[in-house]
């Protein structure tokens, strides 16, 4: 998302970044290099020091920091772009009220949450797409099975957290019983990944890990798929699924009410599946390996449609024009609005209120 914003920088709509947790050297971008063991009276500090006040509109990345930045930005107007659903998300943003003009997210769940936890009208909410970078290639011969495996993939970072990957192994056993030959393509690394290969080698399943990847390997690994997999507690709407998506690999998503149901139940419902049942997941494979070639073509056909809305700049379009609309509508959020939080959760390290409940009221507008 950063790299789109700065590429389309320009005179008449300047954008200039702030990152937190990490440093920069670049004009463009202010780093303002905090760590865990700092709080938000430090982050403050910085900003003051650091940050001139915004001349216009302030974004702000999933709402963070508005709870303690939105009293130093002086914007003229205030948004929030939802890129991804988190523990606590309607707690935290609940914490936010009166602080946005405008509200976009990456998909309509996310949408309603703002509308549900801001409390703001529809004109003051849009759907912007996750952005991708399509390459140059040309379209996938059509998938022509025979006797060769089907190839299922996963592609993120392998960690129990939120990703939840120790379930992509049962589905793998569950395609074994539904008498489904197939390997499994891994893409991305992570503290678990020796254990995920224990539980596939368990359960027969065969499996390649890729390592992380970029350029033309991702894209030539990405297009060898024929499904690709989605196991989460939660999303906004995956950027891989789009890439994968926009080379017509079908997806295996499981419910969690994300931008990624959506596109699932369109191009077959029987391709979402809860999120506690492998075998329901198995028969979804089996339900559309039962198509015709000719159904199995519009499938890739509608999840290439799909994805190509999130491509060619698709994201910084609708995000200049829900920045220009909060313009054109009187402004709503407070000019310069309190604290959110107590002054103990101030106090507190980012490292500590990270691993507090999202319910806690030292987290409180804090993220």
């Amino acid at each position: 998302m950063l790299r789109n914003h700065l590429r389309s920088s320009r005179s008449d709509f300047l954008q200039r970044a702030v990152i937190v947790f990490e440093d920069s050297q670049s004009s463009e971008v202010i780093g303002l290099d905090l760590k865990g063991w700092h709080s938000p009276q430090t982050a403050q500090a910085r900003w003051k020091r650091l940050v001139a006040p915004v001349s216009g509109c302030a974004s702000y990345l999933n709402a963070w920091g508005a709870g303690f930045f939105a009293p130093l930005d002086g914007c003229q107007r205030r948004v929030a772009v939802l890129a991804t659903a988190w523990p606590g998300d309607k707690t935290y943003l609940s914490a936010l009220k009166g602080r946005f003009d405008f509200v976009m997210g990456v998909s309509e769940p996310l949408v309603e949450l703002a509308h549900d936890a801001l409390g703001l009208p529809s004109e003051r909410l849009s759907v912007v797409p996750v952005p991708i970078n399509l390459p140059d290639l040309p379209e996938r011969p059509p998938r022509n099975f025979g006797n060769r495996p089907v190839v299922l993939g996963y592609c993120g970072r392998l960690m129990t957290a939120q990703k939840r990957v120790e379930r992509l192994p049962p589905i793998a056993r569950a395609l074994t019983a539904a008498g489904i030959q197939h390997r499994w393509e891994i893409i991305g690394e992570g503290p678990v990944q020796g254990t995920l290969a224990k539980q596939f080698a368990a359960v027969g399943a065969t499996v390649q890990f890729r390592g992380r990847l970029s350029g033309d390997a991702y894209w030539e690994a990405i297009r060898s798929l024929d499904f690709i997999v989605f196991t989460s507690d939660y999303e906004g709407t995956p950027l891989s699924l789009a890439e994968a998506m926009s080379q017509g690999v079908l997806p295996l998503y499981a419910k969690m009410n994300s931008g990624g149901d959506r596109y699932t139940e369109q191009i077959h419902p029987a391709l979402l599946f809860p999120v506690d049942r492998p075998d329901a997941a198995a028969a979804g494979v089996k339900a559309v390996l039962a198509t015709s070639p000719a159904q199995w073509l519009e499938m890739e056909r509608k999840a290439r449609l799909l994805a190509h809305g999130h491509a060619e700049n698709a994201y910084v379009k609708q995000f200049e024009a829900g920045v220009r609309t909060a313009y054109q509508l009187p402004r709503i959020s407070m000019v310069t609005p309190p604290n959110v939080a107590t002054a103990l959760g101030l106090h507190l390290p980012f490292a500590v209120l990270g691993r507090l409940n999202p319910e806690n009221p030292l987290r409180r507008g804090l993220g």
